[in-house]
């Protein structure tokens, strides 16, 4: 069977279901949906309000926290170039 013959075959099944399938296809990779589409999406992300947040509750130290030995800081580094 041949390139030609088989392509021949596949062209003859013609059903409603798989036009309608492939002008779907087509329309989704065309620029109409994208220039739609992106716009919305944006809009959608965006623009979308952000839920509200929870009530924050403020942590405090306690006193054995407080007066507990901070730890040492890092040695600051020296970034100049002397030569």
């Amino acid at each position: 069977m041949s390139g030609t013959s088989i392509a021949l075959k596949i062209q003859r099944y013609e059903h409603r279901y798989l036009d309608s399938l492939f002008s779907g296809l087509s329309f989704v990779v065309s620029v109409p949906f994208y220039t739609a589409f992106l716009h919305l999406l944006f809009w959608d992300v965006a623009s979308a309000r952000s839920p509200s947040s929870p009530p924050v509750r403020r942590v405090t130290a306690t006193k054995d926290e407080e007066s507990a030995p901070k730890p040492p800081s890092p040695p600051k580094m020296n970034y100049s170039h002397q030569r």
